[in-house]
């Protein structure tokens, strides 16, 4: 087992002092010598305070330690210590499987545990932060004190627009990061959390039905987009662009003559491959010329992020 530290004991001796004065015995003052002077604590060329009364008593401070504390309260806080280490790698663990409640509880046992381990002051204002490098390989690099407030924050009750709001962040960062983005700062996040709200709230508000009816017709033509993109090695989310361009709807015709699911304008789509109208018109042969022209985009740009402009 790792040992985070060493628990060490300190004995502390009250002195006492003498008061001078007058002492009476019977009816005859006695008058003292002068008041005795409060021993000073010296210090040893190491630095250590040392209390006269140990120096002058050398066995007094093992007697101290082995019986007010003792070795069987060194032993207690040793298991305890070995206890916190337990509990915060199965909380870590639970984590990772996917079971936060369980998670949350095993560190928090573990924040216990450290209590009862009774560690310097120093260690303790660390709290479960004293534990992250003591975890073992497996599980090293580990933040614990930012997983439990990750954990509490998860599983708080929150109000509807705030569950909405993280569940559109957790949903950006993964997007972002499969097309290979750099994370955001934290102000872009909010701006950028703040406009996607904007278009939920228009696809929810006054262009609901085009919404509804976009969603209907994506179901008949995924399986053909995301089989195409699969094989092309293209991010599946970007499938959605046919319903900014379209609605999902392979017949579309925009007022620029821009045709079909993936709205190619004639020139674009001779290009690649869409020599008849049908062709525009057909899902297939369509989404084959969309994912032929992202390509060469990524080849042009050298990353697939720009696509997500």
């Amino acid at each position: 087992m790792v040992v985070l530290c060493a628990l060490t004991v300190v004995g502390c001796a009250t002195t006492s002092q003498s008061t001078g004065g007058v002492v009476r015995v019977y009816d005859e003052p006695i008058v003292t010598t002068e008041p005795a002077t409060e021993p000073s604590l010296a210090e040893d060329p190491a630095g250590f305070t040392e209390d006269p009364v140990f120096a002058d008593n050398p066995g007094l401070l093992d007697d101290t330690i082995d019986g007010d504390l003792g070795a069987e309260s060194t032993s207690d806080h040793r298991q305890a210590l070995d206890q916190a280490i337990a509990w915060a790698r199965e909380g870590v663990e639970h984590d990772r499987a996917g079971n936060p409640q369980a998670a949350l509880a095993a560190l928090e046992d573990a924040r216990i545990a450290l209590i009862e381990a009774d560690l310097p002051e120093s260690m303790q204002e660390a709290g479960l932060g004293v534990l992250d490098c003591v975890l073992g390989d497996d599980i090293g690099g580990v933040d614990l004190e930012a997983l439990v407030a990750e954990l509490e924050r998860d599983l708080t009750p929150v109000a509807p627009e705030l569950e909405q709001r993280r569940y559109v962040e957790k949903e950006a960062r993964r997007i972002l990061a499969q097309f290979g983005a750099s994370s955001p700062s934290d102000a872009y996040m909010e701006t950028f959390i703040d406009q996607v709200e904007n278009y939920i709230d228009y696809y929810q508000g006054r262009h609901r039905e085009f919404f509804e009816r976009s969603f209907v017709r994506k179901y008949k033509y995924w399986p053909v987009i995301r089989s195409i993109f699969e094989a092309k090695g293209i991010p599946i989310e970007q499938g959605y662009m046919a319903l900014v361009e379209s609605g999902f709807n392979p017949r579309a015709r925009s007022h620029a003559n821009a045709l079909g699911l993936w709205q190619f304008i004639p020139a674009t789509g001779k290009r690649y491959g869409l020599r008849q109208r049908a062709d525009f018109y057909d899902v297939t042969r369509a989404t084959e010329a969309a994912s032929e022209y992202l390509l060469d985009l990524i080849g042009i740009f050298g990353s697939r992020s720009f696509l997500l402009a």
